[in-house]
């Protein structure tokens, strides 16, 4: 990914917490060597990939303020075209309003606007739900437990109120702040609440291909497994085509699971296979198709670690 502006890249932290943590950590570093090494300076010594890894950047330390005079033009014109620029920029004004009212309130200067994929869960229309594609948001540190009422007074004066229905399967401490056009998730990342993410994203922000996806899984699962969902954690992007046979498969997080799904080709329908949190076993492939699906993946044979055959 490449850094937007004052924006760095960063991957999702909410609901793949564990994944990401370590990210997390570095991104607070990050901010907090900003403001040793010189305030408001961007620092863009290293770009954060949706991966969890990071690749060296060339660039040098950009002052925020000529950065802010420039970012504008830069996403009507290079970034987002016409149809998605006022989207666009709405959501990113969001955030740095948020970040004057931190500062302004707590006096320092230790926050980091970031962006990325898979943002906060969004509606769709047929109730169910699945990540945002990209999100804006802002990671600060509040050791003093002071700046938290500064980003609520921002959300209100946007008319994002707080909505506990909207998603309720969350185990982390978040919430969901919902207008007419944007959702924000704001979460306390450690447990003694020193620091918050907030991210933001428009609703429009899916694909047509991710949120008919989406309705296609959750459906398979609804009619073969023993719970019912309506939300999953997962894109086409995470779709994998096996060359040799044409099976597509994908792995997407429901709970604390992983719900493995797969189909013959593009046109056919999805089909639930199984839930897991680890390799599975050779003998769980008990058919041809699902040995044909999953030919070459990983599985066990007792203690040992082989491909499926």
């Amino acid at each position: 990914m490449e850094q937007k502006g004052e924006f760095q890249a960063v991957a999702p932290v909410a609901e793949r917490q564990s994944k990401s943590m370590g990210l997390v950590l570095a991104v607070v570093f990050l901010a907090l060597c900003t403001l040793v090494l010189g305030g408001l300076y961007c620092y863009e010594k290293f770009i954060a990939k949706g991966d969890g890894s990071s690749i060296a950047n060339s660039g040098e330390s950009k002052d925020c303020n000529e950065e802010a005079q420039k970012i504008d033009g830069v996403e009507k014109s290079e970034i987002l075209g016409v149809a998605t620029a006022d989207a666009d920029l709405q959501v990113r004004s969001l955030i740095k309003d948020v970040e004057k009212a931190w500062i302004k309130e707590t006096h320092m200067y230790n926050s980091m606007k970031v962006y990325g994929e898979n943002g906060p869960m969004l509606k769709l229309e047929s109730g169910n739900m699945v990540e945002a594609s990209k999100f804006y948001g802002l990671v600060v540190s509040d050791f003093d437990k002071v700046g938290k009422d500064s980003i609520l007074d921002v959300l209100a004066k946007n008319k994002l109120v707080r909505d506990e229905n909207y998603f309720v399967h969350s185990q982390t401490e978040q919430f969901y702040y919902v207008n007419d056009n944007i959702v924000c998730q704001l979460y306390d990342v450690m447990t003694n609440k020193m620091e918050y993410h907030l991210s933001c994203a428009n609703k429009e922000w899916v694909s047509d291909e991710d949120e008919t996806l989406a309705n296609a899984l959750i459906n398979a699962y609804n009619e073969k497994a023993s719970s019912k969902i309506d939300y999953m954690f997962g894109t086409s992007a995470e779709k994998i085509v096996k060359k040799d046979s044409g099976y597509q498969t994908i792995e997407v997080s429901v709970g604390d699971a992983a719900a493995l799904f797969y189909r013959k080709n593009e046109d056919s329908e999805w089909k639930f296979f199984t839930e897991t949190q680890g390799v599975l076993l050779c003998g769980d492939y008990s058919t041809d198709e699902l040995r044909e699906a999953y030919k070459g993946d990983p599985c066990y044979e007792g203690d040992v670690e082989t491909t499926l055959k």
